[in-house]
């Protein structure tokens, strides 16, 4: 028709969750450009086409190479990513790999094992229980322990704690809490031989209100027992390796941050508690070799 006029095109808008991209972890970001600029500089390194034979074989070789480490990158910053949004998968695979390693004879079973004895008295509490690594180490010791809590917010972890209980044959009362450190209330505060911390600080929201909830659960006189991975010294190779795999160990450890326990734990207790911390270089699992 003459002098119609001719409708215009809708306008579109894109919304950005602002949100949604604050809550990717800066770690996938940073691997998959670390990715994309591999393959990017070795394009424009070797992008010179008047190359002889054997140039052009180690270019190709060297791109080979390139893109399968790229590849790496990228596979491990997608399966963080994923990760950091789905806390069931994020909780089952901490657990599986937890378990796996648990049951396994350690490097560390010599130093976690001489930390109980008889003294332990006959009421426990361990704070992060897990699938109950540390079981193995009360099997000669059980005539002592009448009460054992098990403190574990993971259900994940209920299967291993239980088969473990089983497989090492303790015959004392076992009470499993599921819930944080942070958040238990022990009807019976005050009464407790015995607090068991092993590599469980690093993953707590606030170390400060978990050693709260254990001296409270402490009777007078009682103990609590630690075995932490901790903060290197500064400027040490180990200082820098921990901080380069400390996104990713905050991804796949449940949280963890390798923080300075000791200094932590002398400004919390102050002289409310007689404090005695020893240091040692323990052969790690190879999975764990940076903690």
């Amino acid at each position: 028709l003459v002098g119609a006029e001719q409708p215009r095109p809708e306008k579109r808008t894109m919304v950005v969750c602002l949100c949604c991209i604050q809550a990717i972890p800066s770690v996938s970001v940073q691997l998959l450009a670390t990715a994309a600029a591999l393959v990017y500089g070795h394009r424009t390194l070797f992008r010179n086409r008047t190359q002889s034979v054997w140039l052009r074989r180690v270019t190709l070789v060297t791109f080979a190479v390139t893109i399968i480490f790229a590849l790496a990158l990228g596979l491990l910053a997608v399966g963080l990513l994923v990760l950091s949004f789905n806390d069931d998968l994020r909780l089952s695979a901490f657990a599986s790999f937890c378990a796996k390693s648990g049951s396994e004879p350690s490097p560390l079973d010599e130093h976690r094992c001489a930390l109980f004895d008889s003294s332990l008295g006959s009421k426990v509490i361990e704070f992060g229980t897990g699938p109950g690594t540390n079981f193995k180490c009360l099997e000669n010791i059980t005539q002592s322990i009448e009460k054992y809590v098990a403190v574990e917010p993971n259900s994940y972890f209920l299967d291993s704690l239980n088969a473990e209980f089983n497989r090492s044959r303790l015959d004392f009362e076992l009470d499993i809490v599921g819930t944080r450190g942070e958040d238990i209330d022990i009807a019976d505060n005050g009464s407790y031989d015995s607090v068991i911390m092993t590599h469980v600080l690093c993953s707590v929201k606030s170390v400060e209100t978990v050693l709260d909830n254990a001296e409270k659960a402490l009777r007078p006189g009682g103990k609590m027992l630690f075995m932490e991975h901790v903060l290197a010294k500064d400027n040490t190779r180990l200082f820098y390796l921990q901080r380069l795999v400390a996104p990713i160990l905050y991804i796949v450890g449940n949280g963890c941050k390798i923080r300075n326990l000791e200094d932590i734990m002398r400004t919390h207790f102050g002289e409310r508690m007689d404090i005695d911390l020893t240091s040692f270089d323990g052969d790690m699992p190879k999975a764990m070799f940076f903690a």
